[in-house]
């Protein structure tokens, strides 16, 4: 299955919204509207790639394969959501990534930090 770009993005902002620290997510119960086009298996593939990538913690799949909890996001994930949480940002960072031809999840953190950096640049 290929990385999608934005199923990670919706994945991570639906654990943010539900995670407390006396509530892990559980999917598919915490499911939200951003999730719906996607299917199970890509949102429990994508949860898997960020759970590998460190961007989530404790990360289980059920026993069949339908569902999966997750305890929280790392530190490492709270701060790409924060960078990309912004549409503006998240545009021109898949923007760049479309014309770079790069899709890997280390190469979005990349860019959307420079995005950032450009934009307060920008700013001054």
């Amino acid at each position: 299955m290929r990385l999608n770009p934005d199923c990670i993005r919706d994945v991570l902002l639906n654990i943010e919204n539900v995670v407390t620290p006396s509530k892990q997510y559980m999917f598919p119960d915490d499911r939200d509207e951003n999730l719906t086009h996607y299917t199970s298996e890509e949102i429990i593939y994508h949860m898997d790639q960020c759970f590998q990538s460190g961007l989530i913690l404790g990360f289980k799949r059920y026993i069949h394969g339908s569902g999966a909890s997750v305890q929280d996001l790392t530190p490492n994930g709270h701060e790409f959501l924060a960078d990309i949480r912004s549409n503006t940002v998240w545009e021109k960072t898949k923007s760049k990534a479309s014309s770079l031809g790069v899709t890997s999840l280390r190469a979005l953190k990349d860019i959307a930090v420079q995005v950032i950096a450009e934009l307060i640049k920008g700013s001054f």
